[in-house]
């Protein structure tokens, strides 16, 4: 795919830290940024996910503790 919207954040990050290897001066920094911001958005997503998985597991059980 060419566009950004078939990569993962992931492989955005790889790609960033790969480039900023290659670039010089605030070009470097700039690049090393993205790839920072992109594993924080991973991470963000992964605690989010794990967050919503509780939350509905802990609904679940109020749900079937209760009686009709």
């Amino acid at each position: 795919m060419s566009g950004l919207l078939g990569h993962t954040p992931m492989l955005i990050a790889k790609e960033a830290q790969h480039m900023a290897k290659n670039a010089s001066g605030n070009d470097s920094v700039a690049f090393q940024k993205a790839a920072v911001v992109m594993m924080g958005a991973m991470v963000a997503a992964s605690v989010g996910g794990v967050i919503l998985q509780l939350y509905k597991e802990l609904r679940g059980r109020e749900e079937h503790g209760r009686g009709r």
